[in-house]
């Protein structure tokens, strides 16, 4: 499917680490960094730079909101997925007012899992080429 885009996985429940490699590796889908907690997250991101981040919300250390403000100080553009179960509305609205780009939502679907990353993948691709417009246009 993909082995250009460089993901960052944030994800502390390691039965969900698992399954989503298994389906990254079923797809050739490369380049992909696991961690376990927002803080370490932040961290491996303020030295690389990633296309796609994709977060759980609850985790230890550091929320996947916390994160996601945090990274978008750092790139505004970045691409998101929040991967949670959205229980309440006010997750939900928090959500939107960070402008997260896609939502996964537990338990994740095979099918919903890899046509969400399909789509981010378009969305990235299209931010890319509207640079190298604009690049060439300047």
């Amino acid at each position: 499917m993909n082995k250009l885009h460089s993901i960052l996985y944030v994800e502390d429940e390691n039965s969900i680490q698992l399954f989503a490699n298994a389906l990254f590796k079923k797809y050739n889908i490369e380049n992909i960094t696991f961690v376990s907690n927002g803080e370490e997250a932040l961290k491996i991101y303020e030295q690389t730079k990633f296309d796609l981040v994709i977060t759980d919300i609850h985790m230890p250390l550091m929320d996947g909101f916390t994160l996601i403000e945090k990274i978008k100080q750092l790139d505004k553009s970045q691409v998101f997925i929040l991967v949670t179960g959205l229980d309440n509305k006010i997750d939900f609205i928090k959500a939107i007012d960070l402008r997260v780009n896609f939502f996964l939502e537990k338990p994740i679907k095979q099918k919903k899992f890899i046509t969400t990353l399909y789509d981010s993948f378009q969305l990235i691709q299209h931010k890319k080429d509207t640079r190298l417009a604009n690049l060439l246009l300047e």
